[in-house]
């Protein structure tokens, strides 16, 4: 079965490079993007995007990381856009930037322009993504956390995305954890709520994601160039940056 996967893939990408051949950006892209990603980066660069390759039908899916592998493989989808590193031998990753991590709320020994250090979170205070999202595996692993060092003995919530946490730390208190694009769109007010971590600057990696013998080279260039013109230049050089790393933890 797993042949026969390979030699259907292999024969769609053939007809997927005459076509590259023939045209540099046509045809059909079927995108998957993580929930944590999606809301922030896609408003900022899609639009332009679709109005400059016309022939193109983008298809996008929100999706969890696991997910976005599985279906890359299977030839469901083309690119996916998501948290590296992968560590998967048959994927190709091209980094496109680096996003900061910030604290949001309150993190009980706060002040004003102090930088952050992970171990002085209150644990037991921290909102969490649910389970699936790499996002929430990041926060476990820069906080250098187990699962079952967040106990409560009164409230056990994951919510479903990163509005929802900030909901939460503003009607209940707390803090959680956000990345920069998030930021951009909150409110006066929820800005004073942010705080930056101490250097090195806990990050995200974020990527193009494909099969290694993926075709259709110019459209990948065309979406790389794309993203990567309306990211902020101090977003693309890790820098005194520790990219936070998306393997799961273990209980």
């Amino acid at each position: 079965i797993e042949r026969a996967k390979e030699l259907l893939f292999k024969a769609e990408s053939l007809k997927e490079y005459a076509m590259h051949l023939k045209v540099e950006t046509a045809g059909e892209l079927h995108l998957g993007v993580i929930p944590t990603i999606a809301p922030y980066l896609l408003p900022m660069f899609l639009m332009k995007f679709t109005e400059a390759y016309p022939d193109l039908k983008v298809y996008i899916k929100e999706m969890l990381t696991g997910d976005i592998i599985s279906k890359l493989k299977s030839g469901e989808l083309d690119v996916g856009l998501l948290a590296t590193p992968l560590s998967d031998h048959t994927l190709e990753e091209r980094v496109l930037y680096y996003e900061e991590f910030y604290a949001y709320g309150s993190t009980g020994k706060q002040k004003k322009n102090k930088l952050l250090l992970p171990k002085e979170i209150d644990l037991n205070q921290l909102w969490l993504l649910e389970e699936g999202h790499c996002m929430r595996n990041q926060v476990f692993n820069l906080c250098e956390l187990k699962k079952k060092d967040i106990h409560s003995d009164k409230l056990h919530y994951e919510a479903g995305s990163i509005e929802t946490l900030i909901n939460l730390v503003d009607n209940s208190h707390g803090i959680t954890i956000v990345p920069y694009l998030a930021t951009l769109l909150l409110k006066p007010a929820q800005q004073q709520q942010l705080q930056q971590f101490a250097d090195p600057k806990p990050v995200r990696e974020v990527s193009l994601v494909t099969m290694k013998n993926f075709p259709r080279k110019k459209l990948l260039d065309n979406l790389f160039a794309s993203i990567t013109g309306i990211v902020p230049p101090f977003m693309k050089a890790s820098g005194k940056k520790q990219v936070a790393s998306i393997d799961d933890i273990l209980d």
